[in-house]
């Protein structure tokens, strides 16, 4: 993990700087011992968090979103991760980093148009890497209400994320908003439905970084001759509900410096029976939309000549029942894992899997 090294001295001459993701562990840190300095501290985050708050309670000016109206006129040094968004308007306008995290160089003004060197290279790794995992992500379970939606909000908002669960059914989000998540009552296999609650997290200045995909359920039974049209269509919402969600998203997920999306397939994916033929042949149609988003994760960090920061992966279960709490560990736990290694990958849940 790249930490900040903060065994070098500050200079004497910085009287303000500019954080670019502040709520970072080991940027927040920073900050801290730049305002026990007296040094003047402002900064921005993805998501508001209670190292932002904490930073604020402090005297630091925090903003949450990243907007180049944050980056005060009469700053003498900007700091940032080495996962930067290239296209932060904040990190734009500054045009050059005066400082980085892994090093803590610095640069004549923050405005300057030559590049600092450093006592090491700047990483190349997503924040993932940096060892912030899913803290201060904003994730959104697909599904919420079933127990594995419960165990998967337990987890991430232990780990510190900003947990978003959706479900169709108001009561039953109830026990998901009493472990902090934000809930919301939406039919994501409604195309139009899931594109005004889009809007409505969008107005809301949420991004997402993270998806976990738990819509659907399983119908079968009767061979090949009793896989009804009926079964097919009701397990056939899951595929829909996947692809308005992944869409209606993309842009969000492609932007985060440490994406992760998941679904949970079967095992019949590999060796369908005939008794559950509508069930296999749904999975399979959403293993493919997976890796179809693992490679558009993939080929967008080529086209930009960056390190990959998105993922895509798979969880193949045999049944789900007493897997609830594994498959939310190693949810969160994706985001422990650099991106290009988690990306079009399937994980095996459960010993007899």
């Amino acid at each position: 993990m790249i930490r900040p090294d903060l065994s070098l001295p500050i200079p004497d001459d910085i009287t303000a700087a500019h954080f670019i993701g502040i709520g970072g562990s080991g940027m927040s840190g920073l900050a801290g011992m730049f305002l026990d300095r007296g040094i003047r501290v402002s900064g921005s985050d993805r998501a508001d968090s209670a190292a932002l708050r904490a930073l604020a309670a402090r005297g630091a000016t925090v903003h949450v979103g990243h907007d180049a109206a944050n980056l005060p006129d009469d700053v003498d040094a900007v700091i940032h991760t080495g996962a930067i968004w290239p296209q932060n308007p904040e990190y734009v306008l500054a045009k050059e980093p005066c400082w980085t995290t892994s090093s803590l160089c610095r640069c004549s003004s923050r405005r300057s148009t030559r590049r600092c060197r450093a006592s090491s290279p700047r990483p190349r790794a997503s924040r993932a890497a940096m060892g912030d995992g899913v803290r201060g992500r904003s994730v959104m379970i697909a599904g919420a209400t079933s127990a594995s939606g419960h165990a998967a909000a337990r987890a991430l908002v232990a780990a510190g994320a900003n947990v978003i669960a959706v479900g169709r059914r108001a009561d039953a989000l109830i026990p998901l908003r009493e472990l902090g998540a934000r809930t919301a009552v939406c039919d994501l296999a409604d195309e139009a439905e899931v594109a005004r609650f889009a809007a409505t997290l969008a107005a809301d200045g949420v991004r997402l970084d993270g998806l976990l995909h738990l819509v659907g359920g399983w119908r079968g039974g009767g061979g090949l001759r009793g896989q009804t049209e009926a079964d097919y269509r009701d397990l056939e919402s899951g595929l829909s509900a996947l692809r308005h969600v992944t869409r209606a998203w993309w842009d969000d997920l492609r932007a985060s410096a440490a994406a992760r999306a998941a679904i949970v397939s079967s095992t019949a994916v590999a060796r369908p029976l005939a008794g559950g033929a509508n069930y296999a042949a749904v999975k399979a149609a959403e293993e493919t939309w997976a890796r179809a988003m693992a490679q558009g994760f993939a080929k967008d960090a080529r086209d930009r000549s960056m390190p990959q920061s998105a993922a895509s992966a798979i969880f193949r279960i045999r049944a789900l029942e007493g897997l609830e709490d594994e498959l939310a560990r190693a949810f969160v736990g994706l985001w422990d894992l650099d991106a290009a290694a988690v990306n079009d990958t399937i994980v095996a849940l459960g010993a007899s899997n």
